[in-house]
């Protein structure tokens, strides 16, 4: 497995690293992502195929995206970088917005309370031997006020996947501004044509905002 897929355009300055969904698959060219096809027109992007290993979910994944974070950004020191995955890549970044390493983080489908997931989720069956017993989430950075990067969060109200309302029990803990939520009515888990169309706009309108 590749685990480490750059796609630069010199003239940029930005870098956009984006963690696939899955989690048991590697993705080998954006192409085989509408998320990954779309940044890779955009501005430098890497893809990242973060380890699988079952019963360590959360810890082992984690630590390897951390250690392969800091390499990154002392390879590239002038650069800004973005963060953004899609469902568990996306519960993977939310764990990175206790460190203050990119300048934004979205998280598209991802679920923000492991608890919530295994009692309400279509996936709860393989989620819970997966995840390893130490691994945390975003609702537990939300109750110790851990939050220091601005953190975007797009969830469908349709999805049962990742069920939509433990984003909002976020709403109700949170008292930090680096927390945004994006509740998209009558999205599911994935989308396609049009409604694909419209997650992305909105992602390119929060990755190119000045005002937040």
């Amino acid at each position: 497995m590749k685990e480490c897929i750059p796609y630069f355009i010199k003239s940029k300055r930005k870098i956009i690293i984006y963690l696939h969904g899955g989690p048991f698959f590697e993705i080998k060219t954006p192409l085989e992502d509408p998320f990954a096809t779309f940044f890779s027109k955009k501005e430098n992007l890497i893809l990242l195929n973060y380890p699988i290993k079952t019963g360590e979910g959360g810890k082992k994944d984690f630590d390897w995206l951390y250690s392969t974070f800091k390499k990154l950004k002392s390879y590239f020191p002038n650069y800004k970088f973005y963060l953004i995955g899609e469902s568990y890549g996306a519960y993977l970044c939310s764990l990175f917005s206790q460190f203050s390493i990119f300048e934004k983080i979205i998280c598209i489908s991802g679920f923000s309370s492991i608890q919530y997931q295994q009692l309400f989720s279509s996936e709860k069956s393989w989620l819970i031997s997966y995840l390893s017993p130490n691994a945390i989430d975003l609702l537990y950075l939300v109750q110790h006020n851990m939050i220091k990067t601005k953190i975007y969060l797009i969830n469908g109200d349709q999805d049962i996947t990742t069920p939509f309302q433990q984003i909002t029990t976020l709403n109700c803990l949170n008292t930090s501004s680096n927390l945004i939520t994006y509740i998209l009515k009558g999205f599911n888990h994935r989308e396609r044509g049009a409604k694909l169309e419209k997650v992305i706009k909105l992602i390119n309108g929060i990755l190119y905002s000045t005002t937040e």
